[in-house]
């Protein structure tokens, strides 16, 4: 202990603190330490007894900054339980353009947390809602809809990091711009690409959807 408190130029005491889990340390010593050991420090976010939860907050207000946006020819129908060949969850947010004939596949995602994951998850949905498997909506497929799969990301610089590394991935699976995604839901639904991925920034004084790329700044 005493090596390691050496290293990273504190007292031995405050190593101990910090073991024993003292939420006074700073996070920069907690980050000294986990270089000293060769270890990763991470960050959980955590809800009080009784809180809603975090991601339900969060993720509520991206669908109360969505919804005002969109172009009235949508029909909003947020989380729809799909079960289809297998695939089971729900689509965060099934978007129907009657007089466009489209339907969207929604996903709204306030984090990225593994994009083969979302990018799979994503397809996945897209094709149970177009086999008629969504719960309270009949077969779009079969009534001659066509079926678009949209990510709406949470604009962080969290999640812009991650975009940024995997600015390549993200373009390949979601090649729709931006800019016409944007259009399309709050315009024209006819514009929406088969994929698609766009921001959305949810700030006190400043919520819309950003018409950029799925890229990192």
């Amino acid at each position: 202990m005493r090596e390691i408190a050496v290293a990273i130029g504190v007292h031995p005491a405050t190593v101990r603190a910090i073991e024993m889990g003292d939420p006074h340390v700073s996070l920069e010593l907690r980050a000294r330490l986990a270089v000293a050991l060769g270890s990763r420090l991470r960050l959980v976010a955590t809800d009080a007894p009784g809180a809603v939860p975090l991601r339900d907050r969060v993720h509520a207000l991206m669908h109360e900054t969505i919804l005002p946006l969109l172009a009235p020819a949508w029909r909003a129908l947020p989380d729809r339980p799909v079960n289809h060949e297998g695939i089971r969850g729900s689509i965060d947010l099934v978007l129907v353009a009657a007089g466009a004939r489209v339907v969207g596949s929604t996903e709204v995602k306030s984090l990225f947390v593994s994009l083969e994951e979302l990018i799979r998850r994503s397809g996945e949905k897209r094709a149970a809602l177009a086999g008629g498997g969504t719960v309270g909506l009949a077969d779009p497929g079969a009534r001659g809809y066509r079926v678009a799969e949209l990510v709406i990301v949470r604009d962080t610089d969290a999640n812009r990091a991650v975009a940024a590394v995997h600015a390549e991935y993200l373009a390949a699976a979601f090649p729709g711009p931006a800019s016409d995604a944007v259009a399309a839901l709050t315009q024209d639904p006819r514009l929406l690409h088969d994929r698609s991925l766009v921001w959305l920034r949810t700030g006190v004084n400043a919520r819309f959807l950003v018409p950029g790329p799925p890229r990192g700044r």
